[in-house]
């Protein structure tokens, strides 16, 4: 599967993820090498539905199986990142999960730091 960033004059399309996890008063949250903190999600694939996506990206990064998912919002941002101007969809979702346990295998995805905050 081919991700869903198109390369553009003058900058690139992204079609991304993110997932809402929450377990009482903590919400899930990826944390990378350069300190940057984000939900957990991803880039959704070609011929992928968004509703698919966030339960590849969730299952991929965290070990979670997804029980439900809700979209709760549509973002569109415009920023740049690493020389390269960015028009971006997001698309965030409210994520109910079978468990809280994560993965300790999927934690190590993509060399992110999975945690409650």
């Amino acid at each position: 599967m081919q991700d869903l960033t198109v390369a553009l004059t003058g900058g690139r399309l992204n079609i991304r993820v993110a997932a809402i996890i929450r377990d009482q008063d903590k919400i899930l949250v990826s944390k990378w090498p350069d300190g940057t903190i984000s939900l957990v999600g991803g880039r959704v694939a070609y011929g992928e539905t968004t509703q698919a996506a966030i339960s590849r990206e969730v299952t991929e990064e965290t070990g979670l199986a997804v029980k439900s998912a809700q979209l709760h919002a549509i973002i569109e941002n415009f920023f740049t990142h690493r020389d390269h101007f960015f028009h971006e969809f997001l698309y965030v979702y409210d994520v109910e999960t079978s468990s809280f346990e994560l993965n300790q295998t999927a934690q190590d995805f993509e060399d992110q730091e999975i945690l409650w905050l």
